[in-house]
């Protein structure tokens, strides 16, 4: 997932020219990673609590690459709920340290 963030603009680039309909099947795609990445029900079925730590955050970072990445992209996220989702994030991490 590191890595992903690199090589993501030239490849959406060249898909978009390439094969439109493939791009958008990467598109909704990303977005559901993206919304499952940022998904603490999700993170705290890894079985062993650093794997839930480094699912939340690579989920962040890698929220943080996709949301510069593609103006269409960053507006499907929000209508999808993405502000939602990082805000509870945020309020559940803030309050699990108090």
């Amino acid at each position: 997932m590191e890595e992903l963030g690199n090589i993501l603009p030239s490849g959406l680039a060249c898909l978009s020219v390439v094969d439109p309909a493939m791009f958008d099947s990467a598109v909704n795609t990303l977005t559901d990673w993206t919304l499952e990445s940022l998904n603490t029900q999700s993170a705290m079925r890894q079985p062993e609590t650093p794997f839930k730590v480094r699912h939340l955050k690579m989920g962040i970072k890698f929220a943080g690459q996709i949301l510069v990445l593609y103006e269409n992209l960053t507006t499907k996220l929000l209508v999808c709920g993405l502000e939602t989702k990082s805000s509870k994030l945020f309020f559940r991490m803030s309050f699990s340290y108090q």
